[in-house]
């Protein structure tokens, strides 16, 4: 499926490809089915002023330009890039909050790390590619008739906090870009910036964690193939993967 964005601004250019990196096609190819154009009244679109109007036009194929929003501020209305909730797209997938990494022993099986924001997802799922699991996804999981989990490689938000539990991270920021957040800098490292392996293209949802936020550590099993984990993600980050690696394959990390 091709989709085309139209982008005014270079850096804004710049940011996408970057972003999308893994999934650029040639210009002049065949008629996309979706076209977005993200047009913002003066300066950046992506990380541009935030009282500035922005204005996103979304069109499918054989059918004329619609506007998609309009809006200075916080838009109302779920961002379309990816255009995952737009159609066709939407008939194929279903966007999860969510990451994911494959087993090294089965790299077609796929463990689903659901849970809240700063619950720890991105922090376990750098952990256990680090001990040799492979990356299908972060924060954003795409599921297939609710069996399948599709490789998509956004880049991982790498905070400030999640230096101090991975320090080996420092040696893959010079490459990725970075912007200011009220909690501080975080880095958009692609995957390709690490020595993460990847996931074949489609992996079998076989298992289920959710990470929940406590000072007490405590692993729970809800279900055969599910898991909840509490856990404190500035201190049991290495303690959960552990016990993911343990209790999905039978033994230790």
């Amino acid at each position: 499926m091709a989709v085309d964005v139209h982008l005014r601004h270079p850096e804004d250019r710049d940011h996408v490809r970057y972003y999308f990196q893994d999934y650029l096609r040639p210009l002049g190819g065949a008629r996309a089915d979706i076209s977005l154009a993200l047009l913002p009244a003066e300066g950046r679109f992506i990380g541009g002023d935030t009282d500035v109007r922005k204005d996103i036009h979304v069109q499918t194929a054989g059918n004329s330009w619609q506007l998609y929003e309009s809006y200075a501020g916080q838009p109302d209305r779920a961002t379309p890039l990816p255009p995952f909730l737009l159609p066709p797209l939407n008939s194929l997938v279903r966007p999860v909050h969510a990451s994911a990494v494959a087993s090294p022993r089965e790299p077609s099986r796929a463990v689903l790390l659901h849970g809240p924001s700063k619950a720890g997802k991105s922090s376990v799922l750098l952990e256990l590619t680090r001990l040799g699991w492979h990356f299908v996804c972060d924060d954003t999981a795409l599921l297939h008739n609710e069996r399948t989990i599709f490789s998509y490689t956004r880049p991982i938000g790498v905070r400030e906090s999640t230096l101090e539990t991975h320090p080996w991270l420092h040696a893959y920021l010079a490459q990725a870009p970075s912007f200011s957040t009220p909690t501080g800098t975080t880095w958009a490292v692609h995957a390709n910036l690490l020595p993460a392996k990847r996931s074949p293209a489609a992996t079998d949802w076989a298992w289920t964690v959710t990470l929940r936020p406590s000072r007490t550590y405590c692993v729970t099993r809800l279900a055969e193939n599910r898991w909840e984990i509490a856990l404190d993600s500035g201190r049991d980050i290495r303690r959960a993967a552990a016990d993911i690696i343990t209790e999905l394959t039978g033994g230790p990390s």
